[in-house]
């Protein structure tokens, strides 16, 4: 089962002073002619994109402004923010690409064609505006794309968006989990000449409350030894959105890791130990996780 991969790309500006834009202006004299093609080789993927808005402020906070100079080319913006989180806001990861490609076998070129886009907005923006972003130059850029998601396997049971809305209640519920739907949207292919940024964000904040994960969804429906974690478990495309955020994978992994621990003291499959040794397996996550999800007092 496969879903989109979704890299993204961020950037930084050095402040020079409080009361400064939020870029650099160079050491020395730089000559930067308007009609200069010296980057032909990104401008061919960022076609007429100048815009940066949505930097690096520092570690853990991003969003800040950047320079623009194509008003056609305008922020990012939320279509219908529903959550006071989600504000309108410059975002800085909507730097995105590589949605229809296999992240596997394409990595580098997804890498490539995102720092293509990033060097050809910032020429554009130079260009525009020579007098006033002649000087402008990147501080950081990363260099690995980050993935949204990829490839998700099937278990004996595909966790559903109605169940985490409804809460579900399973048997073999072995962890919660917590956390908005978080669906990136991508241009279909041709649809944008920008192809390289996000066409929307969708940020669900439904109830708020925890949901269960059965163990069925953390192992193959069709490898007797494979488990699954993170954005790799049996769920659909939009309960990933939400099975896929960091803290979450982090109970998925201290429940896999359990069931290999018990997998292997009884030489058992994944699949046996939820027939026949559900109880110990649950009572030792329960014993591992109880400080994280209380499960007999506070299930979800």
């Amino acid at each position: 089962m496969e879903a989109r991969s979704q890299p993204n790309c961020s950037m930084r500006w050095i402040k020079p002073c409080p009361s400064c834009s939020p870029s650099r202006l160079a050491r020395g004299t730089r000559t930067f002619s308007k009609n200069s093609s010296e980057v032909s080789w990104a401008t061919e993927v960022s076609k007429d994109y100048a815009n940066l808005s949505g930097q690096l402020i520092e570690t853990g906070e991003e969003n800040g402004p950047g320079p623009s100079a194509n008003p056609d080319t305008p922020e990012f913006q939320f279509s219908e923010p529903s959550h006071p989180f989600i504000q309108k806001f410059p975002a800085t990861h909507f730097w995105e690409y590589g949605q229809w490609l296999d992240p596997y076998t394409s990595g580098e070129l997804v890498r490539d064609y995102l720092m293509r886009a990033l060097y050809g907005s910032l020429s554009n923006v130079r260009k525009s505006d020579p007098d006033k972003f002649a000087n402008l130059e990147f501080q950081w850029m990363a260099f690995v794309a980050a993935q949204g998601e990829f490839r998700r396997y099937k278990g004996d049971y595909v966790l559903t968006e109605n169940d985490i809305r409804e809460h579900t209640p399973f048997d073999d519920m072995l962890i919660a989990n917590d956390g908005s739907f978080c669906l990136h949207c991508a241009f279909e292919p041709g649809e944008s000449p920008y192809d390289f940024r996000l066409k929307d964000w969708i940020w669900d904040a439904r109830d708020g409350l925890s949901y269960g994960i059965p163990f069925r969804c953390l192992y193959s429906a069709n490898i007797d030894n494979l488990m699954m974690t993170g954005k790799h478990i049996s769920v659909t495309h939009v309960a990933g959105s939400a099975t896929k955020l960091m803290g979450n994978g982090a109970q998925h992994g201290v429940a896999v890791a359990a069931a290999a621990y018990l997998c292997k003291q009884y030489e058992a499959t994944p699949r046996e130990l939820y027939q026949s040794r559900w109880i110990e397996l649950k009572k030792l996550v329960h014993e591992l996780t109880h400080h994280d999800h209380d499960m007999n007092s506070n299930s979800p």
